[in-house]
């Protein structure tokens, strides 16, 4: 009699078993595909958002303000003067035109426009870098605006300048001059 008793309640046990497990997998299975349907409303809805803001219409402005588009592009880059400082041909003046404007229908945020000077070595080695930063005010719609930048770089004969000039929020993208120093230059 001790046996069947132990038999049976192994059984019951084994069934009881059987039940919970597949009662948690069921669980946990619904569980998951809520998690997956949540999932796939955030990603409709940033798609919309997206799709918005591809269709021109910008992404929605906060408390009802004028909408901002970033829209700055660089226009222009001229070097308008380089010249080595005098009795020293290890440094380097120049002054830099630089026209941004806004393309964009409506008015734009500021922005930061980088400007990065690398000096190469005659093998092409990077001897040096530069950066220098210029804060781009909020500009109306067609609206243009003209820096004039001074300043010195530490550089010898020989060496290559490039000047790599870029506006991170800016549609056309970075724009660069190469200005290689030869000996004789004056």
């Amino acid at each position: 009699m001790p046996q069947k008793v132990i038999k049976t309640t192994v059984l019951i046990l084994f069934v009881f078993l059987f039940f919970f497990i597949i009662n948690q997998f069921f669980r946990e299975n619904k569980r998951l595909l809520e998690e997956r349907n949540q999932w796939q409303e955030k990603a409709f809805l940033y798609a919309e958002q997206i799709d918005m803001a591809k269709q021109g219409n910008g992404w929605p402005a906060a408390g009802g303000e004028e909408e901002s588009l970033p829209g700055v592009s660089i226009r222009e880059v001229k070097i308008t003067a380089l010249t080595f400082a005098p009795g020293r041909r290890d440094r380097l003046n120049y002054s830099i035109s630089l026209t941004v404007a806004n393309d964009s229908p409506g008015r734009t945020e500021p922005a930061v426009c980088l400007l990065y000077f690398v000096a190469l070595t005659p093998g092409g080695e990077i001897a040096g870098t530069t950066p220098r930063v210029i804060h781009v005010p909020a500009l109306a719609s067609g609206g243009r605006k003209d820096f004039l930048l001074h300043g010195g770089l530490d550089l010898k004969p020989g060496e290559e300048l490039v000047l790599y000039v870029d506006l991170p929020a800016g549609a056309a993208g970075p724009v660069k001059k190469r200005i290689t120093l030869r000996e004789p230059f004056n």
